[in-house]
């Protein structure tokens, strides 16, 4: 059975994506497995006759389960207390070694992950924290990266942008299969950064505008937006309307990249506490 992978870093915005990625399992009739990282220590120092660095790991190892058994209890009560008509999933936890982005790849690999879904964490440095962009760089399924405070039942419209690649259709479908579930429009924005009215550009325009005419999905609609300030204009959306999830694609040289390039961008969109989904160019 499919199942919706929730990872937790035990904190605040962790806690309230994990009740997000319950909520989003009834829905979508998956099971949720909860997740959580502790670091590894590969070598053992001793001091004393004994190996305190095997013993401070095993520490992390026991803190990292017994956490995670707390927060599968809380939501397995929830869980319990779902509307009939809702899938009621079952809760399972693991604590696993290592790095947090290789972890969930080998899950991915190993099981039938619908999606991934992780608490926000800015940075100065990165959009969401190197643990957020590790998991974005290396998963195969979509990443859900949840704000403290944003509910599935309130989202209504997704703003999904676009630069006519063939990785954003694959994205689409996905969308347009899940908005039908959880009842939100699609917006698909193309960016033009700089305004430019090249040949290519156009003929990828109508491509695309091909392939989403032929879509099923019903309450979808496409249009550009043009200029520098590009970042300023979706927030801009946010205030407007505040039950919106941004979407794109992510991969080498992609929109993803030249959009939140700079630490201005990051931190407007940090700000306005967005809710986005991450697909990766090569999702399974």
């Amino acid at each position: 059975m499919k199942k919706i992978l929730i990872a937790t870093d035990f904190s605040e915005n962790a806690t309230a994506a994990a009740k997000f990625g319950l909520d989003l399992s009834g829905m979508l009739h998956a099971n949720a497995l909860l997740i959580n990282s502790y670091a590894n220590f590969p070598i053992a120092m001793i001091y004393g006759g004994g190996s305190w660095v095997v013993d401070e790991y095993l520490i992390k190892k026991n803190h990292s389960e017994s956490r995670l058994e707390l927060i599968a209890e809380d939501l397995e009560s929830m869980a319990g207390n779902l509307n009939e008509t809702i899938f009621a999933p079952e809760i399972s936890c693991r604590a696993v070694e290592g790095e947090i982005g290789v972890n969930v790849a080998e899950i991915c690999a190993d099981e039938k992950i619908e999606l991934v879904v992780i608490g926000a964490r800015a940075s100065n440095h990165s959009l969401f924290g190197s643990d957020i962009n590790s998991v974005i760089d290396r998963s195969t399924r979509p990443v859900l990266v949840i704000p403290a405070g944003t509910e599935l039942k309130k989202i209504r419209k997704v703003v999904f942008t676009t630069d006519f690649c063939a990785e954003d259709i694959q994205a689409l479908k996905y969308l347009g299969k899940l908005g039908e579930i959880l009842k939100f429009k699609i917006d698909v924005i193309h960016v033009n950064e700089y305004n430019t009215k090249h040949d290519v550009e156009h003929a990828g325009k109508i491509s695309f505008e091909k392939e989403l005419a032929s879509f099923k999905t019903t309450g979808l609609s496409f249009h550009q937006i043009a200029g520098k300030n590009v970042i300023r204009r979706l927030a801009g959306l946010s205030r407007k309307n505040d039950n919106i999830l941004l979407a794109m694609v992510h991969q080498q040289h992609s929109l993803f990249l030249r959009l939140f390039e700079n630490s201005t961008a990051k931190n407007l969109l940090a700000s306005q506490n967005i809710p986005m989904m991450v697909f990766p160019s090569k999702m399974i």
